[in-house]
């Protein structure tokens, strides 16, 4: 039986902190996908023992680089760290509740959904930032505009993620010329590439 390594999302934080790590820093040096390492940090998402015995190596490696030793980065951490009670155990979890997803959906498309939901994220991040800018009669800019319309599609693509993850496409498919609203969002749907949402994937049937 593997004995599950000891890093924990705190210390994985604080480890990033004393080696000087951001978060980018880790994903690339582990080629962990960025959901896992930045919802496990902040949200205790479950990763596998593979992932976090990915990322104890790869600050251990980091720490001898720097002339430090890991373990010492880590026996501090846990001197300096209470542990908590049933009761506080209990309470964290309760903060930190989740969603379903759905049996019926394989590994490989939840890895895609949620990687394409954390790119939609910060591409959301970015455009939420841009400075409004007007026509000269008062009205939002032909760039404004475009940045809005792809701001709404993000945020509408990962709504459909979101229900694709507790097994349930909202999106039916079209071959034919829109007749519908619902018909126009699948063409919209396919036009932009927002993959597994449409319901005609097998491996994410409705869940009844």
């Amino acid at each position: 039986m593997v004995n599950k390594p000891s890093l924990t999302s705190e210390l994985s934080k604080q480890a990033r902190r004393q080696l000087g790590l951001s978060q980018r820093d880790v994903i690339d040096g582990t080629g962990l996908p960025s959901y896992k390492l930045k919802q496990w940090e902040a949200r205790g998402l479950d990763i596998n023992v593979a992932d976090v015995q990915a990322l104890r190596a790869f600050y251990v490696e980091r720490a001898e680089a720097l002339g430090l030793n890991f373990d010492d980065i880590e026996a501090r951490f846990n001197a300096g760290t209470e542990q908590p009670t049933a009761e506080a155990t209990a309470a964290r979890g309760l903060e930190r509740m989740g969603f379903l997803i759905s049996a019926k959906t394989s590994p490989e498309v939840i890895d895609q959904l949620m990687a394409d939901m954390e790119a939609s994220d910060d591409r959301i991040g970015e455009i939420v930032k841009a400075t409004i800018q007007t026509s000269v009669f008062g009205d939002l800019s032909g760039d404004t505009e475009t940045q809005v319309r792809e701001l709404f599609g993000h945020l509408a693509a990962n709504y459909l993620r979101f229900r694709c993850l507790q097994g349930r496409n909202l999106v039916a498919p079209t071959r034919d010329e829109a007749q519908t609203v619902g018909d126009y969002l699948a063409s919209w749907v396919k036009t932009t590439g927002v993959a597994h949402v449409i319901d005609e994937e097998p491996a994410l049937a409705d869940v009844e």
